[in-house]
């Protein structure tokens, strides 16, 4: 019998011979989870039959238990929770009067309601050289009470601070101009690590990575190209569009005759795209024009469309074409 089951299961569903036990063992474990909740129900039913009994014990029992109970007297009870909430609750009345956080007293800190931990690390605070200029400085301290400081913000006096001016120094050094630097609108493709540091936010290293990396795409078509230097900020890139253009001299390598180390060194092509171009070519031909890319599954549009200004298409005798 066993033999026959196994024998249909393989044969039905193309199990292996492991697999077919491994079915024959699963169906016990399948039927005995879906009759289990009924057999548990059924010897429930028969263990609450005989709990009833011992259950009716204890009812009896907590009657005569509450029977032989002592009742308490109401006012008793009222008169000890008074005295228990009298003791422990006290309210302490919080004052209002106008204060200067920098100047007030511990004293007059505590009877506005700041606890006295707050107390101490203002206290601190101020020894240490610090000041409270406005109300929105209080909530720097540890602990401190937001919504008691918003009942204290009307009473907070802080008096302004006068700022003395330098014998000799009788203009605000704020309202000094600031120094203009003129760069003179160059082609970006031609300037010098020099030219790039005069502008606010760039240094030696950003100027350097600017410059190398026009230096492998051959020359930058488009300011955008800029956002793709590592470090350089957008605000900083701005900069540089406004005080440089972009000019045409840009290399361009013959797609047709470069070779897969050279293609690869680009940094829009990685070097495994080169060696699929190269491969491409030298099956179907040369590339007339950027079209012909597009049939090469590795590139992507965006790739075609980045990599489009450095191609040069012409014709090259040397490479098979099909007929």
């Amino acid at each position: 019998m066993i033999k026959q089951l196994k024998s249909i299961i393989r044969n039905h569903f193309g199990f292996s011979r492991s697999e077919t036990n491994g079915v024959l063992l699963l169906i016990p474990f399948t039927l005995l989870t879906l009759f289990s909740p009924a057999w548990l129900n059924y010897f429930e039913h028969d263990v609450n039959d005989d709990l009833s009994e011992d259950k009716m014990a204890l009812i009896a029992w907590k009657k005569e238990l509450e029977s032989k109970l002592i009742p308490v007297r109401p006012e008793r009870v009222n008169t000890a929770q008074t005295t228990v909430l009298t003791k422990s609750v006290s309210v302490k009345k919080r004052e209002r009067f106008e204060f200067d956080p920098n100047l007030a007293s511990p004293d007059e800190l505590k009877r506005l309601g700041f606890q006295p931990r707050v107390v101490h690390t203002l206290i601190s605070y101020r020894n240490a050289g610090g000041r409270f200029d406005r109300v929105a400085d209080l909530s720097r301290i540890y602990g401190m009470d937001q919504k008691l400081l918003d009942e204290l913000a009307g009473y907070v006096k802080i008096p302004e601070r006068k700022v003395s001016i330098p014998a000799g120094d009788s203009i605000n050094r704020r309202s000094w101009p600031k120094k203009v630097i003129e760069i003179a609108e160059t082609d970006i493709n031609q300037t010098t690590a020099a030219d790039l540091q005069q502008i606010s936010g760039i240094g030696e290293k950003l100027s350097g990575r600017i410059l190398k990396f026009r230096d492998k795409l051959g020359g930058y078509h488009d300011l955008v190209q800029l956002r793709e230097v590592y470090g350089l900020d957008s605000l900083v890139a701005q900069k540089v569009t406004a005080h440089f253009h972009i000019s045409d001299s840009i290399s361009q390598f013959p797609i047709n005759t470069v070779t897969a180390e050279e293609l690869g060194a680009h940094p829009y092509i990685s070097r495994k795209m080169a060696r699929v171009i190269i491969n491409y070519r030298t099956q179907h031909g040369a590339f007339e024009n950027e079209k012909d890319l597009a049939a090469i599954h590795v590139l992507s549009d965006s790739v075609i469309a980045k990599i489009k200004p450095y191609l040069r298409f012409e014709e090259r005798s040397d490479i098979f074409r099909p007929d």
